[in-house]
Protein backbone atom coordinates (compact mmCIF):
# COMPACT_ATOMS: atom_id res chain seq x y z
CA UNK A 1 0.00 0.00 0.00
CA UNK A 2 1.31 3.43 -0.92
CA UNK A 3 2.36 5.53 2.06
CA UNK A 4 0.62 8.90 2.22
CA UNK A 5 2.58 12.01 1.35
CA UNK A 6 2.90 14.21 4.41
CA UNK A 7 2.56 17.95 4.57
CA UNK A 8 4.56 19.82 7.22
CA UNK A 9 3.45 23.33 8.16
CA UNK A 10 5.38 25.52 10.60
CA UNK A 11 3.68 28.29 12.55
CA UNK A 12 4.23 30.69 15.45
CA UNK A 13 1.65 31.00 18.23
CA UNK A 14 1.81 33.74 20.86
CA UNK A 15 1.38 32.75 24.49
CA UNK A 16 -0.98 35.48 25.76
CA UNK A 17 0.29 35.11 29.32
CA UNK A 18 3.98 35.67 28.50
CA UNK A 19 3.89 37.17 24.98
CA UNK A 20 6.43 34.49 24.02
CA UNK A 21 6.39 33.28 20.42
CA UNK A 22 5.98 29.50 20.42
CA UNK A 23 7.23 27.25 17.62
CA UNK A 24 4.48 24.94 16.33
CA UNK A 25 4.54 22.32 13.58
CA UNK A 26 1.53 20.52 12.07
CA UNK A 27 2.11 17.28 10.18
CA UNK A 28 -0.70 15.59 8.26
CA UNK A 29 -1.37 13.68 5.07
CA UNK A 30 -1.43 16.03 2.09
CA UNK A 31 -4.86 16.82 0.56
CA UNK A 32 -6.69 15.08 3.38
CA UNK A 33 -10.19 16.05 4.54
CA UNK A 34 -10.39 17.39 8.12
CA UNK A 35 -8.79 14.92 10.47
CA UNK A 36 -8.69 14.51 14.25
CA UNK A 37 -6.07 16.79 15.78
CA UNK A 38 -3.49 15.32 18.13
CA UNK A 39 -1.83 17.93 20.34
CA UNK A 40 1.41 16.26 21.46
CA UNK A 41 2.82 17.35 24.81
CA UNK A 42 6.41 16.26 25.55
CA UNK A 43 7.67 14.61 28.69
CA UNK A 44 10.10 15.96 31.29
CA UNK A 45 11.19 19.48 30.27
CA UNK A 46 11.75 18.62 26.62
CA UNK A 47 10.92 20.65 23.50
CA UNK A 48 8.35 18.96 21.28
CA UNK A 49 10.65 19.40 18.28
CA UNK A 50 13.12 16.99 19.91
CA UNK A 51 10.75 14.69 21.79
CA UNK A 52 8.45 14.15 18.80
CA UNK A 53 10.01 15.71 15.71
CA UNK A 54 13.56 14.40 15.97
CA UNK A 55 12.34 10.92 16.90
CA UNK A 56 9.79 10.69 14.08
CA UNK A 57 6.81 10.24 16.43
CA UNK A 58 4.90 13.15 14.89
CA UNK A 59 5.26 11.68 11.40
CA UNK A 60 4.19 8.21 12.56
CA UNK A 61 0.98 9.58 14.05
CA UNK A 62 0.35 11.58 10.88
CA UNK A 63 0.80 8.47 8.71
CA UNK A 64 -1.79 6.75 10.91
CA UNK A 65 -4.31 9.33 9.70
CA UNK A 66 -4.12 12.16 12.23
CA UNK A 67 -3.15 15.82 12.05
CA UNK A 68 -0.31 15.76 14.57
CA UNK A 69 0.67 19.01 16.27
CA UNK A 70 3.98 19.35 18.09
CA UNK A 71 5.21 22.51 19.82
CA UNK A 72 8.05 23.86 21.92
CA UNK A 73 6.78 25.27 25.24
CA UNK A 74 8.12 28.57 26.56
CA UNK A 75 11.88 28.60 26.91
CA UNK A 76 12.46 25.36 24.97
CA UNK A 77 13.71 24.63 21.48
CA UNK A 78 12.84 27.38 19.01
CA UNK A 79 10.33 29.13 21.27
CA UNK A 80 10.85 32.36 23.14
CA UNK A 81 10.17 32.96 26.80
CA UNK A 82 11.55 31.21 29.86
CA UNK A 83 11.15 27.72 31.30
CA UNK A 84 8.26 27.38 33.78
CA UNK A 85 8.55 23.66 34.63
CA UNK A 86 5.06 22.99 33.21
CA UNK A 87 3.53 25.66 35.43
CA UNK A 88 0.84 28.27 34.69
CA UNK A 89 2.81 30.17 32.05
CA UNK A 90 3.38 27.08 29.92
CA UNK A 91 -0.15 25.85 30.63
CA UNK A 92 -1.44 29.07 29.07
CA UNK A 93 0.88 28.50 26.12
CA UNK A 94 -0.53 25.02 25.59
CA UNK A 95 -4.05 26.45 25.74
CA UNK A 96 -3.10 28.90 22.98
CA UNK A 97 -1.69 26.07 20.85
CA UNK A 98 -4.90 24.03 21.29
CA UNK A 99 -7.01 27.04 20.31
CA UNK A 100 -4.82 27.64 17.25
CA UNK A 101 -4.98 24.01 16.14
CA UNK A 102 -8.76 23.85 16.50
CA UNK A 103 -9.04 26.72 14.01
CA UNK A 104 -7.02 25.03 11.26
CA UNK A 105 -9.43 24.08 8.41
CA UNK A 106 -7.83 20.64 7.96
CA UNK A 107 -8.36 19.77 11.64
CA UNK A 108 -11.81 18.76 12.87
CA UNK A 109 -12.40 20.97 15.92
CA UNK A 110 -14.86 18.40 17.27
CA UNK A 111 -12.15 15.75 17.36
CA UNK A 112 -9.27 17.18 19.40
CA UNK A 113 -7.11 14.88 21.53
CA UNK A 114 -4.29 15.96 23.82
CA UNK A 115 -1.66 13.22 24.00
CA UNK A 116 0.59 13.64 27.01
CA UNK A 117 3.82 11.84 27.82
CA UNK A 118 5.20 11.47 31.36
CA UNK A 119 5.41 14.82 33.22
CA UNK A 120 3.70 16.60 30.33
CA UNK A 121 0.42 15.86 32.12
CA UNK A 122 1.18 18.66 34.59
CA UNK A 123 0.94 21.12 31.71
CA UNK A 124 -2.10 19.39 30.23
CA UNK A 125 -4.15 19.03 33.42
CA UNK A 126 -3.41 22.61 34.43
CA UNK A 127 -4.27 24.01 31.01
CA UNK A 128 -7.57 22.17 30.62
CA UNK A 129 -8.66 22.68 34.24
CA UNK A 130 -7.91 26.40 34.02
CA UNK A 131 -9.34 26.78 30.51
CA UNK A 132 -12.41 24.48 30.51
CA UNK A 133 -13.82 25.96 27.29
CA UNK A 134 -10.99 24.48 25.22
CA UNK A 135 -12.40 22.11 22.53
CA UNK A 136 -10.69 18.98 23.89
CA UNK A 137 -12.63 15.72 23.83
CA UNK A 138 -10.01 13.33 25.15
CA UNK A 139 -6.75 13.23 27.11
CA UNK A 140 -4.47 10.25 26.52
CA UNK A 141 -1.86 10.14 29.29
CA UNK A 142 1.21 7.91 29.13
CA UNK A 143 2.68 7.14 32.56
CA UNK A 144 2.51 10.57 34.19
CA UNK A 145 3.55 10.99 37.81
CA UNK A 146 0.77 12.23 40.07
CA UNK A 147 2.40 14.27 42.81
CA UNK A 148 5.56 16.10 43.78
CA UNK A 149 7.28 13.21 45.54
CA UNK A 150 7.08 11.22 42.30
CA UNK A 151 8.02 14.17 40.08
CA UNK A 152 11.14 14.77 42.15
CA UNK A 153 12.44 11.37 41.03
CA UNK A 154 12.62 12.61 37.44
CA UNK A 155 16.06 13.77 36.33
CA UNK A 156 15.21 17.48 35.74
CA UNK A 157 13.88 17.83 39.30
CA UNK A 158 16.46 16.03 41.38
CA UNK A 159 17.88 18.56 43.85
CA UNK A 160 16.21 21.40 41.92
CA UNK A 161 15.99 24.52 44.15
CA UNK A 162 12.61 26.23 44.38
CA UNK A 163 13.04 30.01 44.45
CA UNK A 164 9.39 31.11 44.20
CA UNK A 165 8.81 33.83 46.79
CA UNK A 166 5.32 32.47 47.43
CA UNK A 167 6.83 29.31 48.86
CA UNK A 168 7.64 25.79 47.71
CA UNK A 169 4.17 24.39 48.43
CA UNK A 170 2.42 26.93 46.18
CA UNK A 171 4.98 26.33 43.42
CA UNK A 172 4.43 22.57 43.49
CA UNK A 173 0.64 22.72 43.67
CA UNK A 174 0.61 24.57 40.35
CA UNK A 175 2.67 21.77 38.78
CA UNK A 176 1.20 18.56 40.22
CA UNK A 177 -1.21 16.64 37.96
CA UNK A 178 -3.02 15.48 41.11
CA UNK A 179 -3.87 19.08 41.98
CA UNK A 180 -5.89 19.59 38.77
CA UNK A 181 -7.08 16.06 37.97
CA UNK A 182 -10.37 16.28 39.88
CA UNK A 183 -11.41 19.35 37.85
CA UNK A 184 -11.12 17.62 34.48
CA UNK A 185 -14.43 16.98 32.74
CA UNK A 186 -13.07 15.52 29.49
CA UNK A 187 -12.58 11.80 28.83
CA UNK A 188 -9.33 10.45 30.27
CA UNK A 189 -7.44 7.40 28.98
CA UNK A 190 -4.45 6.32 31.06
CA UNK A 191 -1.81 4.18 29.34
CA UNK A 192 0.34 2.27 31.81
CA UNK A 193 3.06 -0.36 31.55
CA UNK A 194 4.70 -2.46 34.24
CA UNK A 195 7.45 -1.70 34.91
CA UNK A 196 6.80 2.03 34.63
CA UNK A 197 9.50 4.02 32.85
CA UNK A 198 10.26 6.11 35.96
CA UNK A 199 8.27 4.99 39.03
CA UNK A 200 8.74 1.99 41.28
CA UNK A 201 5.05 1.14 41.63
CA UNK A 202 1.70 1.75 39.95
CA UNK A 203 0.31 3.86 42.79
CA UNK A 204 0.51 7.05 40.72
CA UNK A 205 -1.60 5.53 37.93
CA UNK A 206 -4.29 4.30 40.33
CA UNK A 207 -4.28 7.63 42.16
CA UNK A 208 -4.87 9.63 38.96
CA UNK A 209 -7.68 7.27 37.91
CA UNK A 210 -9.27 7.75 41.33
CA UNK A 211 -8.95 11.54 41.10
CA UNK A 212 -10.36 11.89 37.58
CA UNK A 213 -13.20 9.33 37.76
CA UNK A 214 -16.58 10.90 38.52
CA UNK A 215 -18.02 10.56 42.02
CA UNK A 216 -20.98 8.50 40.82
CA UNK A 217 -18.48 5.75 39.92
CA UNK A 218 -16.65 5.97 43.24
CA UNK A 219 -13.97 8.44 42.25
CA UNK A 220 -13.22 11.98 43.35
CA UNK A 221 -13.48 13.76 40.01
CA UNK A 222 -15.82 14.90 37.28
CA UNK A 223 -14.55 13.24 34.10
CA UNK A 224 -17.38 11.87 31.96
CA UNK A 225 -15.34 8.73 31.16
CA UNK A 226 -12.08 7.28 32.44
CA UNK A 227 -10.15 4.10 31.75
CA UNK A 228 -6.80 2.56 32.60
CA UNK A 229 -5.47 0.69 29.56
CA UNK A 230 -8.25 -1.56 28.21
CA UNK A 231 -9.85 -2.27 31.58
CA UNK A 232 -13.52 -1.63 32.31
CA UNK A 233 -14.28 2.11 32.03
CA UNK A 234 -15.06 4.29 35.05
CA UNK A 235 -13.49 1.87 37.48
CA UNK A 236 -11.62 2.87 40.64
CA UNK A 237 -9.09 0.41 42.03
CA UNK A 238 -8.43 -0.55 45.64
CA UNK A 239 -6.08 -2.98 47.32
CA UNK A 240 -8.36 -5.89 46.45
CA UNK A 241 -8.53 -5.17 42.70
CA UNK A 242 -5.64 -4.78 40.32
CA UNK A 243 -5.94 -3.59 36.70
CA UNK A 244 -4.50 -5.13 33.59
CA UNK A 245 -1.23 -3.41 32.71
CA UNK A 246 0.85 -3.52 29.57
CA UNK A 247 4.39 -4.81 29.07
CA UNK A 248 7.07 -2.17 28.66
CA UNK A 249 6.91 -1.02 25.01
CA UNK A 250 7.79 2.25 23.27
CA UNK A 251 5.35 4.95 24.35
CA UNK A 252 3.89 5.87 20.97
CA UNK A 253 3.33 2.18 20.13
CA UNK A 254 1.18 1.53 23.21
CA UNK A 255 -0.67 4.87 22.83
CA UNK A 256 -1.68 4.43 19.18
CA UNK A 257 -4.16 1.53 19.62
CA UNK A 258 -6.21 3.59 22.09
CA UNK A 259 -6.24 6.55 19.72
CA UNK A 260 -7.43 4.33 16.87
CA UNK A 261 -10.15 2.86 19.10
CA UNK A 262 -11.47 6.03 20.71
CA UNK A 263 -10.81 8.61 17.99
CA UNK A 264 -10.48 6.77 14.66
CA UNK A 265 -9.12 8.95 11.83
CA UNK A 266 -12.14 8.24 9.60
CA UNK A 267 -14.82 8.16 12.28
CA UNK A 268 -16.34 10.02 15.19
CA UNK A 269 -15.15 10.16 18.77
CA UNK A 270 -16.34 6.94 20.38
CA UNK A 271 -16.37 5.87 24.01
CA UNK A 272 -16.98 2.12 24.47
Amino acid sequence: MRRPQLRRDAARVTNPATEASLAVRVVRADSDPPRPGLILVPGALSPGSDYFGATGITERFARAGYAAVEFDPDGRGDSGGTEDCNGPAQQDGLAAVIAYASGIPTIDAERIVVVSFCYGLAMVAGAIARHPALPVQLIVDWEAPASRDQIKRLTPFRDRPITDLRGEDVWWREREPAEHASSLKVAYQRVQSDPDHAQASLDHALHLIRLTTASEHGGRGRSRWTRLNGNRPNRVYGDETQPFVLPAVAAEIVVLPYLLELMPPDGRFHLP
